[in-house]
């Protein structure tokens, strides 16, 4: 339903499992691409800071930042009222250094857009949702990112108390 949604509207959409290609062909074709930031990416990812927890987060606005040269544009939707009215809100351009390392600029542009996620959220934080254990780290996950195996970490989030105690 939300892909038909999407799809309606003009927008292509592409299925996660082998999708790089794709969104670099699409970058480099001059079109936009726009990847959903707030999720576990399970057994990929690096390990950054989000609310004051280390959670494993994707990489893929990075890589494909890094790879195309094109600008990561960190944004959000705020709703607007009850209605149907919405504002949109834009972060600072990320744009990978190509001097720099692609290991560093990728961490860099990860940390970087994942803190512009978290500044977002802080502005509505009733208005974020997700549907998944996003605190959780996979032992697939730790190893990947160098932390020793373990079951990781999961339980509820901190993120909504914390944002909203910093509306008040």
């Amino acid at each position: 339903m939300i892909t038909r949604e999407r799809q309606a509207r003009g927008n292509t959409t592409v299925e996660i499992n082998g999708a790089f290609r794709a969104l670099i062909r699409a970058l480099r074709d001059g079109g936009v691409v726009a990847v959903l930031t707030d999720r576990n990416p399970r057994d990929q990812g690096m390990i950054v800071t989000f609310f004051g927890r280390e959670i494993l987060t994707v990489t893929t606005p990075a890589l494909l930042s890094c790879v195309t040269g094109a600008p990561i544009v960190p944004f959000a939707c705020l709703r607007q009222g009850t209605g149907f009215r919405y504002t949109l809100h834009y972060g600072d351009l990320l744009f990978p250094d190509a001097a720099a390392s692609r290991d560093g600029e990728v961490a860099r542009l990860t940390r970087a857009s994942t803190a512009a996620l978290e500044r977002f959220i802080r502005l509505a934080p009733g208005q974020w949702q997700w549907m998944h254990r996003r605190w959780k780290i996979t032992p697939g996950g730790r190893l990947r990112a160098g932390l020793a195996t373990g079951a990781g970490s999961s339980g509820s989030s901190p993120a909504r108390a914390e944002a909203a105690e910093s509306q008040r």
